[in-house]
């Protein structure tokens, strides 16, 4: 997404160290992981795109959330509501 790359990129560089890592994934290229996330990659969707934070492996937040019928909860992607 090129309105969170940015976004996505100075906050890579900001908060990387051994213990944080930061990743994107073509979900068009690897629509597996969007099966696996249960993330909806349909053109009439509003769940792309979608970053999740782990934490020892298991998945801590998610932007957007939406709800279990994938209805989207709250869309804010800005750097204040990632960190």
């Amino acid at each position: 997404c090129n309105v969170l790359d940015p976004i996505f990129a100075k906050l890579s560089i900001k908060y990387s160290d051994a213990r944080r890592r930061w990743g994107k994934v073509d979900l068009a290229r690897m629509p597996e992981y969007a099966e696996e996330f249960k993330i909806d990659v349909s053109g009439f969707t509003k769940q792309l795109p979608t970053v999740i934070c782990f934490y020892k492996g298991r998945e801590l937040r998610r932007l957007p959330q939406f709800t279990t019928s994938g209805k989207v909860i709250d869309n804010a992607m800005a750097e204040a509501t990632l960190i």
